[in-house]
C-alpha cells in the first residue's frame, strides 16, 4: 500500500514517514545538489567582484594620474611660453599660456569629479588647484607688465623667479597627488587580492563540506541499505543451508523497500 506521506517530493526530502531508499537517494542528491550549487555561487560572485573591483580601481587610477599630467604638461608649456613673450615680446609664445588658461577650469573640473569619493585626493587635488592658480596669477602680471611697456620690471621680475618658484611648488603638489593615486592603486591591488585569497578559502570550504555531505549519505544509505542486506543475506543463506532454528533477521534502521523484502 503507498503510503501517502511520501508522495510529494517535499515529504521525500524532508523524510516523513517511513525511510525509502528513493528518499534517502533524493535527500542525498539534493543535498549535493545545493552545495555545489552554493560553492558555485561563492566562486562566481567573489571572482567577478574581485576583478571588477580591481579592473575599475586601475581604470579610476590611470584616468586620474592623466588627467594631472595634462594639466602639469600644459602649465609646463604655458610658463615657457610667459618666459619667452616677457624677454622677447613674441606674441607666438603667449599661444600655449592662452591655451592652458583656456583649458584649465575644465580640466581641473574633470580632476575634481575623478577623485570626488576619495577625501585624501580631494585634498591633494585643491592644493594642486591653489598652486596652478598661484602661478596663473604670477604668470598674468608678466604678461601685463609686458603688454604696458614695462619690459625692464617684467625681466627683473623673471630674474627674481618668482614664477620659477610657483612653477616648482606646482610639480611638489603634482608629485604629492601622483603618490596618493598610487597608493589608492596598491591598496586596491591588495583589496584585490584579500578578496581573491577569501573567495579560493570559500571554495575550499565548499569543498570540504560537500566531501562531509557525501560521506553522511554514503553513511546513510548503508545504514538503511547495505548492512541490512548483508543481514538479510546472511540469513537466507543459513535458511538455504538448512539451518530453520535461526529465522532470517529483522533489519533495523532499514529502508522501507528492504523491510518489504523480510515481510
Amino acid at each position: 500500500m503507498p503510503d501517502l506521506e511520501r508522495r510529494d517530493l517535499w515529504s521525500v526530502i524532508t523524510g516523513k514517514g517511513t525511510p525509502s531508499l528513493r528518499g534517502l537517494l533524493t535527500r542525498a542528491v539534493v543535498g549535493v545538489g545545493l552545495v555545489l550549487g552554493v560553492l558555485a555561487a561563492l566562486a562566481i560572485v567573489g571572482l567577478v567582484g574581485a576583478t571588477w573591483s580591481y579592473r575599475d580601481d586601475q581604470q579610476a587610477a590611470v584616468e586620474r594620474a592623466k588627467a594631472s599630467e595634462v594639466i602639469l604638461a600644459d602649465l609646463l608649456n604655458a610658463e615657457t611660453g610667459v618666459s619667452g613673450y616677457t624677454l622677447t615680446g613674441g606674441t607666438p609664445y603667449l599661444v600655449p599660456y592662452v591655451r592652458a588658461e583656456d583649458t584649465y577650469p575644465r580640466n581641473i573640473r574633470r580632476l575634481r569629479t575623478l577623485v570626488a569619493d576619495e577625501p585624501q585626493l580631494v585634498t591633494a587635488v585643491s592644493a594642486f588647484d591653489t598652486a596652478a592658480k598661484e602661478w596663473f596669477a604670477e604668470a598674468r602680471e608678466l604678461v601685463e607688465l609686458r603688454r604696458s611697456g614695462r619690459i625692464s620690471e617684467a625681466v627683473a621680475r623673471i630674474g627674481e623667479g618668482v614664477d620659477k618658484q610657483r612653477l616648482d611648488q606646482l610639480r611638489a603638489e603634482h608629485a604629492d597627488l601622483r603618490e596618493l593615486v598610487e597608493q589608492q592603486r596598491e591598496q586596491a591591488l591588495e583589496t584585490a587580492d584579500q578578496r581573491r585569497l577569501w573567495t579560493i578559502l570559500a571554495v575550499l570550504a565548499g569543498v570540504l563540506l560537500a566531501v562531509l555531505v557525501v560521506a553522511a549519505a554514503t553513511r546513510s544509505l548503508w545504514r538503511r541499505v547495505g548492512a541490512p542486506l548483508g543481514s538479510l543475506l546472511q540469513g537466507v543463506r543459513r535458511v538455504g543451508e538448512g539451518d530453520q532454528d535461526q529465522a532470517v533477521p529483522n533489519p533495523e534502521h532499514a529502508a522501507r523497500e528492504v523491510v518489504g523484502l523480510v515481510d
